[in-house]
């Protein structure tokens, strides 16, 4: 686990400590209408006492080594957050989540945050698979998992509710092999 991960010149990870509330709170209430469309947190009238609780629920899932939650900094300003859930160390299989803010979108924040997360997750943390689950709807996600070499495995239909509906979601998944040998070929 880390304090700060830095991803590059102009974007870091940060452990969501409370002093970030605030923070959170002023992008979730700006990206309300946007962010409530895809997370089911990011409620209608998003508040201060929404923000710390889910730093708190954040921190508390990692304290039991169930989770990793981060928060996205772009040039110093929280715009985001990314992270792992459902650790499975049976099959050393975990998923990536990711939000961020509408105004921050079409800078490749998510995509590189996404890059140095997988790179945490297979040389840090020793996980072979990486599952991203996303709204087909949400082409912008789709986008994400195509662009860092996510193979799409297939649709868990009816899989998530939101706002009492029910959604399906497409499966894709990263195989630390797979991302080596991207890797590799980036380097060559």
């Amino acid at each position: 686990m880390f304090i700060t991960y830095k991803v590059d010149d102009e974007i870091k990870l940060v452990y969501p400590f409370e002093i970030y509330a605030s923070e959170l709170h002023a992008v979730v209430a700006e990206s309300n209408d946007y962010l409530s469309e895809w997370l089911p947190w990011a409620i209608k009238d998003f508040s201060l006492d929404n923000a710390l609780s889910q730093i708190r629920y954040m921190n508390e899932a990692c304290s039991k080594n169930q989770s990793l939650w981060t928060l996205i900094k772009y040039k110093g300003a929280v715009v985001g957050g990314i992270g792992l859930n459902r650790f499975d160390p049976g099959s050393m299989t975990t998923d990536i989540g990711y939000w961020l803010e509408e105004k921050s979108q079409h800078k490749g924040i998510i995509t590189r945050a996404c890059a140095a997360m997988i790179e945490y997750t297979f040389a840090d943390l020793g996980f072979n698979r990486i599952e991203l689950r996303t709204a087909a709807e949400n082409k912008r996600s789709v986008a994400v998992a195509e662009r860092l070499g996510f193979v799409h495995e297939g649709t868990l239909r009816q899989a998530e509710v939101l706002h009492n509906v029910f959604r399906s979601l497409e499966l894709y998944a990263l195989v630390k092999e797979d991302w080596l040998k991207s890797q590799q070929g980036i380097a060559d």
